[in-house]
């Protein structure tokens, strides 16, 4: 019986000792989660938010003021936090605009449809 409880013990304490936080990474536009968004930490803790746009970071000691996550997915601009006195958080990401190169399209031998839709078969 000494030894379950020195068992018990130890286990709880560990629990007692680990920190987690957990949470949504949420489109800023329509509020739909974002599935499988990289979540990375400066303590070597990483995540991927699941289907429904959940993670969750454990860290084996207490958080300090300098523990930030860094959330980023294709499409959207990433988001940096901290991790001090956080929980349960709503990440939102908002959309990142994607600047194309204009593409200029002349018909230099004055073709006419048919002759255009020949030469691209």
């Amino acid at each position: 019986m000494k030894y379950l409880t020195t068992i018990f013990l130890v286990f709880f304490i560990n629990y007692l000792y680990c920190q987690e936080i957990s949470g949504t990474v949420i489109d800023s536009l329509n509020k739909q989660p974002i599935p499988f968004a990289a979540i990375s930490s400066n303590f070597n803790k990483n995540a991927i938010s699941n289907e429904e746009g959940k993670f969750r970071i454990y860290k084996d000691s207490f958080f300090i003021d300098n523990d930030s996550l860094f959330i980023s997915s294709i499409g959207f601009s990433p988001k940096a936090i901290s991790c001090i006195s956080l929980s349960d958080v709503e990440v939102v990401l908002a959309p990142k605009a994607i600047e194309l190169e204009s593409v200029e399209v002349t018909n230099r031998e004055k073709l006419d449809v048919d002759e255009i839709i020949e030469r691209v078969k």
